[in-house]
């Protein structure tokens, strides 16, 4: 048993030696709302290309919100400390 714990009923070592296979994480696509794992490229039922992340999408309206309400408060911060 090389490796293995001994006494680990045989599932369950298999399940922890795979376990990216048995927990992968999920998430929705935002075109066709289809569960796809986390580390897709892009969805396989739609073919949505998903950024790499920390980049910003442009082209997803949640992005392009996020860029306005990150300038208006950098701009609010910014006037508050003018006098």
């Amino acid at each position: 048993m090389s490796g293995k714990a001994q006494g680990v009923h045989p599932l369950l070592a298999l399940i922890a030696e795979n376990s990216h296979w048995f927990f992968m994480a999920l998430i929705p696509c935002p075109s066709c709302k289809s569960r796809v794992s986390k580390q897709a490229a892009s969805c396989p039922h739609c073919g949505h290309q998903f950024k790499a992340s920390g980049s910003i999408n442009l082209s997803d309206p949640v992005h392009v919100i996020g860029v306005i309400l990150a300038i208006i408060i950098a701009i609010g911060a910014v006037m508050a400390f003018l006098p």
